[in-house]
């Protein structure tokens, strides 16, 4: 099976707000039953600048969450915060995703 990457214009195209909500409701009920195991978001300062990471293993899948904030990146006109969400899968380990972090949390969902 094959890798895919999305990036910033394919959550924006290919996840709506609906399916989005879908999702997060899903990960919720999950997170209850404890299908998935969740662990503390790492925060690491380090200079001016933020590095946050955020494991998280589902029945299927595992993944990683890793954000970086640089405010100085404001005066260079480039993004403050970048990052990656990786998920993999459970059973073998194969990566089967790589996604823009900084767009998948700051997708829309509301008002619906």
């Amino acid at each position: 099976m094959p890798m895919f990457y999305l990036s910033e214009r394919d959550l924006t195209n290919l996840v709506t707000p609906q399916a989005l909500i879908a999702a997060i409701e899903r990960g919720l009920i999950d997170m209850v039953a404890q299908k998935v195991t969740v662990r503390p978001r790492d925060h690491i300062a380090f200079d001016e600048n933020t590095l946050l990471i955020m494991p998280i293993i589902g029945s299927e899948t595992f993944g990683a969450k890793i954000v970086s904030v640089h405010p100085s990146n404001l005066s260079r006109n480039l993004p403050v915060i970048n990052g990656l969400m990786t998920l993999s899968d459970r059973h073998t380990g194969i990566p089967r995703a790589a996604m823009n972090a900084a767009a998948l949390t700051a997708h829309p969902t509301g008002p619906i």
